[in-house]
């Protein structure tokens, strides 16, 4: 699993100075959850990071509520970083490309959570 500690450092160097924020802040304000083990989850903050660095991502819709263990799989076993998108038709976006291929293989958000859950 990517290190989101050492992740949001090389980020952080790729960014245009007048971009760049401390370490702690960035940290606190990219990912939904900061802690150590929080998950790749990214905030909307992230997202515009992650899109200004142009990193390439995939994303796909999905019509399942976002209930507490969807987001409990998600944060426990996805290894890139991600960002959902809520809404009438939620949207999960993926930066990583094995993630998105295994994705688009399954085509069905159960039937990757399930994928991930055998990880």
């Amino acid at each position: 699993m990517l290190d989101k500690q050492h992740l949001t450092q090389q980020l952080l160097t790729q960014l245009p100075a007048d971009e760049r924020s401390a370490y702690q802040f960035a940290l606190k304000t990219w990912w939904q959850d900061s802690r150590d083990d929080g998950g790749l989850r990214l905030s909307a903050y992230g997202l515009d990071v992650f899109r200004l660095l142009k990193i390439e991502s995939h994303e796909f819709e999905f019509s399942k509520a976002l209930s507490p263990s969807v987001l409990m799989t998600l944060s426990r076993k996805l290894d890139c970083p991600y960002y959902i998108k809520g809404g009438k038709t939620s949207r999960l976006i993926l930066f990583g490309s094995e993630q998105s291929v295994m994705y688009a293989m399954y085509g069905d958000i159960e039937k990757f959570l399930r994928y991930l859950d055998w990880q």
